[in-house]
């Protein structure tokens, strides 16, 4: 299959995980010779605060006169004479490349099971659905079994981090964002609501800083959730100016965010209750930062043979706070580990991966 002209097309441009995936396959188009792609389309039909971000990280990396990102119509899928479009957990956009005879892959992304329902009203001539790890791919394929709609192919194009073809910050060019503060960070990394579970990394930290407390302080970054005051959370706990509440940052800043916490010899956490990669975590592991994940199949994926050492059992958070504990007094040992699993993320993998649909 040709695929000189390709779009990603997505309900809502925001900060989210969706738009870092893009960000790093586009990457690795620009530095691979083997697979040619000469333009990249990715297309909104709503602008949510992320539109002008994700052109800026473009036009940063270069890549500007390969790829564009606008908000458009669906008309700009017909119009455009794409040789693929990929179309990433919207319906309405199916239903136009079915309508209008255009090549399309369905791609899912989606951890929530109540999400999945319109792959099972998916038309025939879908090419294929699109799923970022194997463990995904096995889940889904069961929820299409159980529902008698596994009639067409599902592919794995795993998420990966462009730790292999992006120069890492180099200490003259980043400034240590940290580097006045005393004591060592703990990074939580994501929304501040109920799904991405906040408040056990809290308890975590509450009961490490009762025995440590001249060792660490906790980041807090990413957008507010309705379903939780962080800030009351945080004073319930007495835990004021011992927690650093972060907004939201720009794609642009992520990079810079983590590697501060490398050079600050600092941990990173995720409790979340679901995922389908696990992408921030991924992005730590690869910046050389020890992880303590809780104990999802995602996450188990994600460090591999070294689970039982940087997974928690999820909703326990003295078992965190022991885990902690435990890379804090390993760290070095810690992070040689996180630099022997990066190599499951670089962008070869993923290059390998779409081939698979040439």
């Amino acid at each position: 299959m040709t695929m000189n002209k390709i779009a990603f097309v997505y309900p809502w441009a925001t900060f989210g995980g969706v738009e870092r995936v893009l960000i790093n396959r586009v990457l690795a188009f620009s530095r691979n010779k083997k697979i040619v792609v000469n333009c990249i389309d990715i297309i909104f039909t709503h602008d949510s605060g992320g539109l002008a971000p994700l052109n800026k990280v473009m036009d940063d990396y270069g890549l500007s006169s390969l790829c564009k990102a606008k908000v458009s119509d669906l008309s700009a899928l017909r119009d455009g004479n794409y040789d693929c479009v990929f179309c990433i957990d919207f319906e309405a956009a199916i239903d136009f490349c079915d309508t209008n005879k255009i090549k399309y892959y369905v791609e899912c992304h989606t951890t929530y099971k109540h999400g999945w329902d319109y792959l099972t009203r998916l038309p025939i001539s879908c090419c294929g659905i699109i799923v970022p790890s194997v463990l995904f791919k096995r889940k889904l394929a069961d929820f299409l079994s159980i529902n008698g709609k596994n009639k067409h192919k599902i592919l794995t194009i795993q998420n990966f981090v462009p730790w292999d073809i992006v120069d890492v910050p180099s200490d003259e060019l980043y400034e240590y964002i940290f580097s006045c503060y005393s004591l060592k960070p703990i990074l939580f990394f994501s929304r501040l609501d109920k799904h991405k579970n906040p408040l056990e990394a809290l308890d975590a930290f509450y009961k490490l800083n009762q025995e440590r407390r001249n060792e660490y302080f906790m980041i807090l970054c990413g957008p507010l959730g309705a379903d939780i005051d962080i800030f009351s959370e945080i004073s319930y706990r007495g835990l004021e100016g011992r927690v650093l509440i972060l907004p939201e940052i720009s794609f642009s800043k992520s990079e810079k965010l983590l590697f501060s916490i490398h050079k600050s010899r600092g941990i990173f956490v995720s409790c979340s209750v679901g995922e389908s990669f696990g992408l921030s975590a991924a992005e730590a592991i690869c910046m050389g930062i020890p992880v303590l994940l809780s104990d999802i199949d995602a996450h188990k994926e994600l460090v591999g043979d070294y689970s039982d050492e940087f997974t928690y059992n999820l909703g326990d958070s003295t078992d965190l706070c022991l885990k902690l504990a435990s890379v804090a007094d390993n760290y070095i040992q810690a992070y040689e580990k996180m630099l022997l699993l990066r190599n499951t993320f670089s962008s070869d993998k993923f290059m390998l991966d779409w081939q698979e649909i040439m």
